[in-house]
């Protein structure tokens, strides 16, 4: 009942008496969450660049390993509360790298349940930022409380990411479908290679965006930086910003689904 009143109220003024029964009663699928997370945290590969889309379903082999610890039923709601412990990881050297596990265990979770319902990630207690967190989603909803790193939603093919927080470099990078929101600022190289999609940025651009882009709908409310490229982005490509058609056909952000009030 804790963890459900606190994932309603978004996670925000959780007092300490609250947070530590929560972490004093963890659950036995978060527990064995937690021991898979530090076997994989030792076996997250040195260089990520090379990771692509192609190779996400064999990341560290979660999925094999969640097979032989018989950790196959867990929820979103283990998910969530499995977030609260992180914290005490970030010493780790590759403690930014842990969202490539959160990224496996939705896209996991949601393979095997089809789940509509949100997936809830409270990481604004983080002094850490994640990196690749919702790498190559592929249909799960999902709302993150806090600000990420690098790589945010990269490949993604299909679902929503509400980021209710600031995010870094290479957001939507070569994403091929689904909605991306993000309420705070971003920084450098947005929507670079992007394949298909809607990004929504409701604070300011510090940075390049789209380059390469091939298709896809971009929404800025805040201030753009600049835009080195946009005289090569062909037809299938919509900048709207603020209101204001930059690039493309008209399509009316008023429609967009993440513009409306989460």
């Amino acid at each position: 009942m804790i963890l459900k009143n606190l994932v309603e109220s978004e996670y925000k003024d959780i007092s300490a008496e609250e947070e530590k029964t929560i972490l004093t009663k963890k659950n036995k699928s978060v527990e064995k969450l937690l021991r898979i997370y530090e076997e994989g945290l030792e076996n997250i590969p040195d260089q990520l660049s090379k990771i692509t889309d192609r190779d996400f379903e064999s990341f560290n082999g979660i999925d094999r390993i969640l097979q032989r610890h018989n950790c196959v039923s867990y929820t979103s709601a283990d998910i969530t509360e499995f977030c609260m412990y992180l914290p005490t990881y970030e010493s780790h050297p590759k403690f930014i790298d842990s969202g490539i596990f959160l990224s496996s265990l939705i896209y996991l979770h949601y393979e095997r349940t089809k789940q509509k319902e949100e997936y809830l990630l409270p990481i604004n207690s983080f002094t850490k930022k994640l990196e690749k967190i919702c790498l190559s989603n592929d249909g799960a909803h999902v709302r993150i409380i806090g600000s990420v790193g690098n790589n945010f939603g990269e490949y993604m093919k299909s679902g929503t990411l509400i980021l209710e927080g600031d995010a870094d470099n290479c957001v939507g990078y070569q994403m091929y479908g689904g909605n991306i929101s993000i309420k705070g600022n971003v920084l450098d190289r947005l929507c670079y290679h992007m394949m298909g999609g809607t990004v929504t940025i409701h604070g300011n651009i510090k940075g390049d965006m789209g380059h390469f882009i091939q298709r896809g709908k971009i929404i800025v409310y805040g201030d753009i930086e600049k835009i080195n490229s946009i005289e090569r982005w062909n037809s299938n490509v919509v900048l709207i910003h603020k209101d204001e058609i930059i690039r493309g056909r008209r399509i009316s952000p008023e429609k967009d689904i993440l513009n409306k009030k989460n």
